[in-house]
């Protein structure tokens, strides 16, 4: 199986020394549903959230992750390929930092395709 990712429809990260923990977990869970299961999260997090980043990883903070805007995952038969929009009208992004805002409730639509049946 492969997955691909490009932009973010929502964005998770942990700024300097901050550590990932249950919040921001619990955060990026208000994204995941059972109605739902092919939206996910992707990203990663320091080894040593404690350590100061060297320069080149300073960027991406102490933790990073997406709710990609568009994916491709190849799947047994097929491939789907899925966009995702997120709004929440009462966070902005100039108020809270990224980690901490309320996250919404995600629409993923997505269009699979088996090699059989190629759509245009």
């Amino acid at each position: 199986t492969a997955v691909a990712g490009v932009g973010a429809a929502w964005r998770w990260q942990g700024l300097g020394g901050e550590a990932f923990d249950g919040a921001a977990v619990k955060q990026m869970q208000r994204f995941l549903s059972p109605d739902q299961p092919r939206v996910r999260i992707l990203g990663g997090t320091r080894f040593n959230s404690g350590q100061a980043p060297s320069p080149e990883w300073q960027p991406f903070g102490a933790y990073q992750f997406v709710l990609p805007l568009l994916e491709y995952l190849e799947v047994e038969g097929g491939v789907v390929l899925a966009a995702t929009l997120a709004w929440d009208s009462t966070a902005s992004e100039s108020t809270a930092p990224p980690s901490t805002q309320p996250a919404p409730p995600a629409i993923s639509a997505s269009k699979a395709t088996s090699p059989n049946n190629r759509q245009a």
